[in-house]
């Protein structure tokens, strides 16, 4: 008897807290996408289930995957603001009769995978680190009833036991792999949205807080391999692409060689496109953005994290402030546009040190975008900074999965705390925000290029206004006052940003 040869692959939708800068709908899961591109390559039929672009409720998914009475379900578990929904899943499927073998994987199931089967015994195994082989030869093992012992980089329930296989080594040419199923190219196409592709795997940075790279050796495409995935979707339609790399140069010449080359190809076939890419600040030079921006590129994402050594050598940036103050000011020389992340609070964080960031960002402010003024170290299973902190009795485990930390300084804890209960105050400004992004996101080429200038006068504004918030705080703290109130002057600020933005929408 044939025996059957599909997978089901689901992606959960992703938390809102982070798609305001983004339509997820458009989106696609890159990790689900890589792995059908491959089992369909050896004859297995993917089907990519994804809750940001399927509007299913509970009862209509369950429903789906029960009818298809798929031999294997995997779910993304890529993320850890939503692996317990991922979870959460296997728990559904198995109250209403599902008997499929359910698998997990991605970054975050991977660092936690005995915890979760040891949580959940709704769940069969967990895939770790790259799961293109290692989730086909599972499939394989399941679908022959063969003995999942000699499947490498799983983590699988047997008999009432945990067992854990040995790593499975990383794929080291990555050429060799199918290209992803783009599963939802045509639609974001269709709406102006970009194309995500991955023209690497791996980072040597070893920042302390990053779970991503599973391997530290930095693994390219080659120039010609790339080019080939960019024609295609450029055949296809795709104008707009964003290079989802953990590290795009690698921290290397070699790496650097490789995005001039790559830049060299595009111009060479005439390929009219623009696109993103992830740069470190010790990577920067003009040489190379003069070649990447002749080719298309129109802004990069640069992690500055600080303008505080102590905070550098935490998050084991091998960098200094005066570093990324030299790439700042050369990518506003060179009119490039950047989003410029930042780390300002950590469990040790002092007010000196958020006064510094809070004066530093004033500067670039009106030139940047800078990752919000309120984001945090996130302590995530796997990094080096969740094992300090453990050792050192200030983390605080959460059973989502999303764990903190207690801070060293009281008083950076109290602003830190303020910034959070600012939002409720601003909570008003935040939505029409989101609205209007919603808006903004779905308007064609013409009148998105219209918006932009808007846009961009908003965003200004707003982070302008959350450091006024955050210079209140601060200073409020050093005063040693608490529960101190938005001054009324930050509050007209959010009046005037609400009323330009009402005045937008009837725009649009």
């Amino acid at each position: 008897m044939e025996r059957d040869r599909r997978i089901l692959l689901i992606s959960p939708r992703i938390d809102s807290r982070f798609t305001k800068s983004y339509r997820p709908e458009l989106s696609e899961n890159l990790g689900l996408a890589y792995l059908a591109g491959y089992l369909e390559s050896r004859g297995v039929t993917a089907t990519i289930l994804d809750l940001n672009s399927r509007n299913l409720n509970t009862e209509d998914l369950i429903n789906l995957v029960k009818e298809g009475n798929y031999p294997l379900v995997g779910i993304s578990g890529n993320s850890p603001y939503y692996l317990s929904d991922s979870i959460n899943f296997s728990r559904l499927f198995r109250e209403k009769g599902i008997v499929s073998h359910i698998t997990i994987g991605g970054h975050s199931a991977t660092f936690r995978a005995e915890q979760v089967l040891n949580e959940y015994a709704t769940l069969d195994s967990v895939v770790r680190g790259e799961g293109e082989i290692t989730l086909y030869e599972l499939f394989e093992a399941i679908n022959n009833n063969r003995d999942l012992r000699g499947v490498l980089g799983i983590t699988y329930r047997d008999k009432g036991k945990i067992q854990r296989n040995e790593n499975r080594p990383v794929i080291t040419d990555l050429d060799n792999l199918p290209f992803p199923n783009h599963y939802n190219l045509e639609a974001a196409i269709k709406s102006g949205e970009s194309a995500h592709i991955l023209t690497s795997r791996g980072c040597p940075g070893g920042c302390s807080f990053c779970i991503v790279p599973l391997s530290t050796r930095w693994r390219p495409r080659s120039p010609r391999n790339v080019l080939e995935e960019i024609t295609l979707l450029y055949n296809k339609g795709a104008r707009n692409f964003v290079i989802d790399d953990e590290n795009y140069t690698g921290h290397c010449d070699r790496g650097r060689d490789r995005a001039i080359e790559i830049a060299n190809l595009i111009i060479d076939q005439g390929l009219r496109i623009r696109y993103k890419a992830s740069l470190r600040v010790d990577d920067i030079n003009e040489a190379l953005l003069e070649r990447m921006i002749a080719s298309g590129l129109t802004r990069v994402n640069v992690g500055v994290e600080s303008f505080n050594q102590r905070q550098l050598d935490l998050y084991n940036k091998h960098i200094t402030p005066e570093q990324s103050v030299k790439v700042i000011e050369m990518l506003i020389r060179m009119k490039l546009n950047a989003t410029l992340g930042m780390i300002m609070f950590d469990p040790y964080v002092s007010l000196d040190e958020l006064q510094n960031n809070h004066d530093n960002m004033r500067r670039f402010a009106t030139h940047f975008n800078f990752k919000k003024t309120r984001t945090h170290l996130r302590p995530m299973k796997g990094s080096a900074i969740w094992s300090r902190l453990k050792n050192e009795g200030l983390l605080i485990e959460k059973k989502d999965y999303d764990d903190f930390y207690h801070f060293k300084n009281p008083e950076a804890a109290r602003v830190f705390e303020s910034m959070e209960c600012s939002k409720e105050t601003m909570k008003e400004l935040e939505r029409d925000y989101e609205k209007f992004i919603e808006a903004y996101l779905k308007l064609g080429k013409k009148d998105r290029v219209l918006a932009s200038s808007i846009k961009s006068t908003v965003e200004t504004k707003m982070t302008l206004m959350w450091l006024d918030i955050l210079q209140h705080l601060i200073n409020s703290a050093k005063q040693n006052r608490t529960n101190s109130p938005v001054p009324q002057d930050i509050i007209e600020q959010q009046k005037k940003i609400s009323k330009l933005l009402s005045d937008a929408m009837q725009l649009y």
